[in-house]
């Protein structure tokens, strides 16, 4: 933290009144609020809390409340997707062996609507 301190303090220095933080003294300092939390580094560097959580935020992969962002969907048709006589079977699989089995009626809109349902979820 003390090296990102003294970073700042130069800037700081040279620049005088008001300026924006360059992105690299911001992405040091999302980096360090990660291992050392955000209001401690926010405080001790002089920084702004919200932006610095964003950054912090965005770095992790991680959006508001700890919820993982996706960042990236690949949906596949594995062997089990097959359309039935009585309508869609989906499964969906995170890798990881994980999988979600969804089963829809004959209606070709049901799952149309389902996929751009899930798809605004994403977004």
């Amino acid at each position: 933290m003390e090296t990102l301190s003294t970073q700042l303090e130069g800037w700081r220095q040279q620049r005088g009144g008001r300026c924006r933080l360059p992105e690299a003294l911001w992405d040091a300092a999302g980096a360090l609020a990660r291992r050392e939390g955000v209001s401690r580094v926010s405080l001790q560097l002089g920084l702004g809390y919200h932006r610095l959580r964003r950054i912090t935020e965005a770095q992790s992969g991680v959006g508001p409340g700890g919820t993982p962002k996706v960042q990236f969907v690949e949906l596949t048709r594995p062997p089990t997707s097959v359309a039935t006589a009585d309508g869609y079977r989906i499964v969906l699989e995170d890798g990881g062996g994980r999988s979600l089995r969804v089963e829809l009626g004959g209606d070709r809109e049901a799952l149309e609507r389902l996929v751009a349902q899930c798809w605004r979820g994403v977004a």
